[in-house]
């Protein structure tokens, strides 16, 4: 896929930006569960729960811990704020 069918994921802390990649899909650890998150999915918040954050990119799988926060989907970028 190229850039521009991407999803921008990015990930802040009180320290700073610690993540930022591009991923076809991203599955975050949302308070109720699992959510999925494609490219022109719907303008949302939600709150997210301590665990493992999955996104993908050119078929490969990569996973990073998260701490509870929040995340804002939008214009096909997914920012996550968490301690």
């Amino acid at each position: 896929m190229t850039e521009n069918t991407k999803i921008s994921l990015t990930v802040i802390t009180p320290e700073g930006k610690i993540l930022q990649r591009l991923a076809d899909s991203i599955v975050l650890p949302g308070a109720d569960g699992a959510v999925g998150i494609m490219r022109d999915h719907i303008p949302m918040m939600a709150l997210i729960s301590s665990g493992n954050l999955n996104y993908t990119n050119d078929g490969k799988m990569s996973s990073f811990f998260v701490k509870d926060g929040i995340a804002d989907v939008k214009n096909n970028s997914v920012t996550v704020y968490t301690d």
